[in-house]
């Protein structure tokens, strides 16, 4: 059974109108001239549907302003009251339609940002933070928010502001994460070519140096001691040299003979004396001969004993000097040892502080690459917030890419802005009868409407009708004011 919407007493409506409401659907059309009262028609309509609003009143009539149908009435005198239930579901917004299909607006991008607007609107999704605060864990969303952006009144600012805070936030992860990566770099530089599995205990080095230097100072002790024993050897060589030299009396063994001979021919003088009293003179110059020879044999035996005595110790002195300093080879050796334990000291200085630079370098890369991991996460978290927009928008295939609304078509995904007028109207009005559903209403702007051509008229009017939804719209036109069902000629 169609139902009845009637208009009365409304702007510059003298005579009552009735729009017929055909519970199969279609486009009812106001038609008539201009200032015949199609918007304040249109208006009152809308005042029915929504519950708000009010009623201008034609001038001079004395009865009120009147909307009624649905089994609600809108009466406006001396102030507005409604009366009755609404028996039908509609938009609250009547331009929400018009500017999903076309928002008047050259730039694409800020088309399709009016466009989401205007499907939230439909669907009656409010900026709340909540939608997007599961991008991140935890409490990390607020935390990489400002407040402007968290308390913004309209979701697709929110939206934008949530994905440049993002962005804001990634571009400090990786300014971070450059800076580690800078410090990396450097640490890696420090400590390139130096073996970092050598030797680098101080202690042990140390101990090395020391003992290398002590033997070093023994070998030169060993070599002073040496050299000493030497100059000794070559005195005592000297004065071995010289008193061979200077000694002029007979050999050991002569003046031993001789001392021999001497006690011998004493002997026999004194033997010879005492026989022989009678040449006593002669015995006595023989025997004071022999005491002169006998004291000269001694004193030159004396003699000869101290020269051997003083051989003995120069020879003796010779041996006890004897030191065997190190060779050169040896002294090389060694220099070149303690030159070897003081470069380990000083390589382990530099292993020491190369493995700190490496402890370094492993925070940093370990820092860089969390930050970079907190890039990456906020990056698709700001990618998320497209998804979030999707969810809010879905049905009919809609969804937001990088900002924009897109669709799936035969040539693939493809931007709604780039849809023809017909497939834009299709999908704007699907998107408004999900939200209103089967037998609801939907008043549609007179310019949206007289902006459409004739094919496309004729697929909207199939289209509603197939989904029994009403659409209630304006055209200018000859005559009064009246309403009439769409008729594709």
């Amino acid at each position: 059974m169609t139902a009845t919407v009637t208009v009365s007493n409304v702007g510059p409506i003298a005579k009552p109108v009735s729009i017929p409401v055909d519970p199969e659907g279609g486009i009812v059309i106001l038609r008539g001239r201009n200032g015949a009262g199609k918007t304040q028609a249109l208006n009152a309509v809308q005042t029915l549907l929504s519950g708000n609003g009010t009623l201008n009143k034609r001038q001079g009539a004395e009865a009120p302003a009147e909307v009624s149908g649905f089994g609600a009435t809108v009466r406006f005198s001396n102030r507005t009251t409604h009366t009755g239930e609404l028996e039908v579901v509609s938009l609250e917004d009547r331009l929400s339609i018009a500017d999903l299909v076309d928002p008047k607006l050259k730039d694409p991008a800020a088309a399709d940002a009016r466009r989401i607007k205007s499907i939230l609107s439909l669907a009656g999704t409010k900026a709340d933070f909540k939608l997007f605060a599961g991008l991140l864990a935890g409490n990390a969303m607020v935390q990489c928010t400002q407040k402007a952006t968290r308390e913004a009144g309209d979701i697709v600012d929110m939206a934008a502001r949530v994905k440049a805070d993002l962005h804001e936030a990634a571009r400090q992860y990786e300014a971070r994460a450059d800076q580690a990566q800078g410090a990396a770099t450097a640490a890696r530089a420090a400590i390139e070519g130096i073996d970092l599995q050598g030797e680098a205990d101080e202690s042990k080095l140390r101990s090395a140096l020391e003992a290398s230097q002590a033997s070093l100072i023994r070998m030169q002790e060993q070599q002073k001691a040496a050299t000493l024993a030497q100059q000794a050897r070559a005195r005592a060589e000297a004065q071995l040299d010289k008193a061979i030299d200077e000694y002029t009396g007979p050999a050991t063994a002569d003046a031993i003979a001789a001392y021999n001979s001497a006690s011998a021919a004493l002997a026999e003088a004194m033997a010879a004396t005492e026989k022989a009293r009678k040449s006593l003179q002669l015995a006595e110059r023989a025997e004071e001969r022999a005491s002169d020879a006998l004291r000269e044999s001694a004193g030159n035996a004396m003699a000869a004993k101290a020269h051997d005595q003083l051989i003995a110790q120069f020879r003796a002195a010779l041996n006890a000097n004897t030191v065997e300093g190190p060779t050169a080879k040896d002294m090389k050796a060694a220099e070149k040892a303690l030159g070897a334990a003081h470069a380990a000291v000083m390589n382990g200085v530099k292993i020491r502080d190369a493995q700190r630079k490496q402890t370094e370098l492993d925070g940093y890369q370990k820092q860089e690459q969390q930050h970079r991991n907190g890039a990456d996460a906020l990056r698709t978290a700001a990618k998320g917030v497209d998804d979030v927009l999707s969810r809010a928008v879905a049905g009919q295939g809609l969804r937001v890419k990088d900002g924009r609304l897109v669709t799936t078509t035969k040539r693939g995904e493809t931007f709604f802005n780039d849809l023809s007028a017909g497939e834009r109207w299709k999908i704007a009005l699907d998107v408004a009868i999900d939200a209103v559903g089967e037998r609801g209403l939907i008043p549609l702007a007179q310019e949206a409407w007289e902006g459409l051509d004739p094919v496309n008229r004729r697929l909207i009017a199939d289209h509603v009708r197939g989904r029994k939804v009403t659409v209630i719209t304006a055209q200018c036109d000859a005559g009064e004011l009246r309403a009439e069902p769409f008729e594709a000629k």
